[in-house]
């Protein structure tokens, strides 16, 4: 299958490959258009003291206060079309902050940052997962740095790092100057190159090319100006609860896995300032090489330290029916599941003298579309699991209460709308409808299967139907145990492949062929969570539910089929128009394809309803993925609660065909103690 795309680069021959500077504003030719801007700052004086003006392919350096009167004046010059690598969460602030610039200009700028993460979204896999420090929102999160972005668009020589002896021309260290005016020049020099790249992109829905300058990109910088008022705006916090749950899980770590200091001792008796530790269970559970080598020793071999490796890894003691071993691995398990405190969210440099978290919001670092944050990044809020109690530390100001909205069962409609289904028969729970629309397959599924089976007891079937939907659902939802097979590996007597559908244990799809190759179904992570088993009467069980399912709700199985036919481009470009290049193995373009267009789609969804709460002057003060929680007055009732939501179950502009999501809502004191709103 073809599913990389590459953009040709042009590597000049020669160093010398820059255009040439000025000292002198008399150089500049009279400013309309785009006009490019870059500032010099420095860190130690927190201001900027270089800037550059670049138009009609000339570029001016000067220093700053020989240019405050034009900074001034740029914003707002209906003529001027303001263009830089971050130029509005970066220099324009740091303008208005230093010299009380405009903030917002009337003419919007042309932010390259935006444009190139826009049409990369790709090289921003793994950056929401990334602690919020090192997300660097300056000049770019991940590889969207104006150093790849030129490197990819203009045949410049490298000029962004000094080139030691033999450095000559721009340079950080040797020529700010030309430097400084490079940065300027070079996304005014980029702009219409990307232009005309995005028209490359074209799917059945946009045959015309990604609509980046009609749509996507003004949406984008809406988006940004409305997460920078978030920011400034804040999300109070209460530090004595943030106290308490600190010495609780302190607590709860130590009751875990407790261990003891004992002095160590030199060659000649003296005590040493080095304490020994000696840990009860015999391995320290935040190195992953002890926990690594003690389970080795007993015979049990983890991938990693990480949640899943441990999951994997309890099973297989169970196996070897080694209990002690299985119950230190669930103890190991619970320990990181309480991880390692609240510092991620609520350490002292992120709550500041107003009580609040002023997280660095970006519509632009998500791979899937989402917008990221960092110090805190509010994005990894727990969402479940022991530290779920930190939200209790997000509370509501004087007078107040939170009102949390959340899209109910968001990413399973979407992937429903994509394979067809009219928004208007949209069902009122789509686990429900899954469940309705199967006959009696669940009910004997949760009988059968032990994981289902244990909540009976206690819960009754119907909860343990609805958790076998929802883990149905979200294995559907994004083509779990799905492989692309030709038929030289699966009628290869000799291969695995064979073996599995001689013993029934391989759902191969006759009618769905991707790139020479048939679309197949393993059935083995069902069969693990189903039957705690992955033999091949196991996994039969789990592929014979599974296509009950399929043929049931057979909306997302249109879906998936739809979106890996466009997938065999090398790209995808999702409802709303909005583009991931897919430049990984079959396997995980398959993945993330779906993921695309199921997450991505709903975080659309999600942005253009902050954006219609900004322009009622209401923005949420927190943003959990697909949740929304606002501040509103503390005797608004249950009715008026609802009233104020309504503008989250709008029809979406964004995305054609008149998609909309239902809203959950439930409000309390802080984040944590929510009730929930019936209605």
């Amino acid at each position: 299958m073809n599913l990389t795309y590459i953009k040709e680069q042009s590597i000049p021959t020669d160093l010398q490959g820059w255009p040439q500077l000025s000292t002198s504003k008399s150089d500049l030719p009279e400013l309309s258009g785009l006009v490019g801007l870059d500032l010099e700052y420095n860190p130690s004086t927190q201001r900027p003291y270089m800037v550059s003006i670049a138009c009609q392919g000339v570029a001016v350096s000067l220093p700053i206060e020989k240019a405050i009167g034009l900074c001034h004046s740029l914003p707002n010059d209906d003529s001027v079309t303001l263009v830089g690598h971050n130029v509005l969460s970066a220099d324009l602030e740091v303008l208005h902050n230093t010299f009380g610039t405009p903030r917002l200009p009337n003419k919007r700028p042309l932010d390259t940052l935006i444009l190139f993460y826009l049409l990369n979204q790709h090289l921003c896999q793994g950056a929401e997962d990334k602690e919020a420090e090192s997300l660097d929102f300056n000049r770019g999160p991940g590889k969207l740095g104006l150093s790849s972005m030129l490197s990819l668009y203009l045949p410049w020589a490298e000029y962004k790092t000094c080139r030691g002896q033999i450095c000559e021309g721009p340079c950080p260290k040797h020529n700010e100057s030309w430097y400084n005016a490079l940065d300027a020049l070079g996304p005014v020099e980029c702009i219409p190159l990307m232009i005309e790249e995005a028209r490359l992109f074209t799917s059945s829905d946009y045959p015309d090319g990604m609509p980046l300058m009609d749509k996507i990109y003004p949406h984008t910088l809406q988006l940004q100006h409305a997460l920078n008022k978030m920011e400034r705006e804040g999300t109070l916090v209460d530090r004595e609860y943030v106290r308490q749950v600190a010495e609780e899980v302190e607590k709860e770590r130590r009751d875990l896995f407790p261990v003891e200091y004992r002095t160590r001792y030199g060659k000649r008796g003296q005590p040493l300032k080095n304490l020994e530790e000696i840990w009860h269970y015999g391995f320290n559970p935040d190195s992953p090489a002890q926990v690594k080598k003690f389970f080795s020793y007993h015979n049990i071999k983890l991938k990693s330290s990480d949640v899943p490796s441990i999951k994997e890894a309890i099973n297989e003691a169970k196996r070897q029916f080694k209990p002690a071993i299985a119950e230190t691995l669930e103890r190991l398990l619970k320990y990181k599941n309480v991880g390692r405190g609240v510092q991620n969210w609520f350490s002292d440099e992120y709550i500041h003298s107003d009580d609040r978290l002023h997280s660095r919001w970006s519509a632009y670092g998500g791979a899937m579309g989402r917008p990221v944050s960092a110090a805190p990044n509010q994005q990894n809020f727990p969402k479940r699991g022991p530290l779920y109690r930190v939200r209790g530390a997000l509370i509501a100001p004087p007078g107040m209460k939170i009102l949390k909205a959340d899209c109910k069962q968001g990413e399973p409609r979407c992937m429903m709308y994509i394979g067809g289904m009219d928004p208007k028969d949209s069902p009122k729970d789509v686990y429900d409808y899954v469940v309705e629309s199967t006959g009696d397959a669940f009910d004997k599924l949760v009988h059968d299967a032990p994981e289902y089976a244990k909540i009976i007891p206690t819960k009754g079937v119907k909860s343990a139907i609805r958790a076998a939907s929802k883990r149905m659902v979200m294995a559907y939802l994004y083509g779990e145990g799905m492989a692309l097979l030709s038929e030289k590996q699966l009628y290869n007597e000799k291969g695995r492949h064979y073996k599995s559908l001689i013993n029934g244990a391989l759902k191969v799809c006759e009618d769905w062929i991707v790139d020479d190759k048939l679309v197949c179904f393993t059935g083995e992570h069902l069969a693990h969570d189903f039957y705690r088993s992955t033999d091949y009467t196991s996994r039969k069980k789990a592929l014979d539910f599974q296509t009950i399912v399929m043929e049931g709700v057979p909306t997302i199985l249109r879906a998936q089929k739809k979106i890996m036919a466009e997938a065999q481009k090398g790209y995808v470009l999702g409802p709303s128009g909005r583009l991931f290049q897919l430049v990984n193995d079959d396997r995980k373009n398959i993945k993330t394809a779906l993921a695309f267009n199921g997450q991505g789609m709903l975080s659309d969804y999600m942005q253009e309803s902050l954006l219609i709460y900004d322009n009622l002057d209401y923005l949420p003060a927190i943003w959990i993925h697909d949740e929304f929680g606002f501040y509103v007055p503390k005797d608004w009732s249950d009715k008026k609660c609802l009233e104020f939501l309504a503008p989250m179950r709008h029809e979406s502009t964004l995305i054609p065909g008149g998609f909309w999501c239902p809203t959950d809502a439930a409000t309390g004191p802080n984040y944590y103690h929510l009730t929930e709103i019936q209605g």
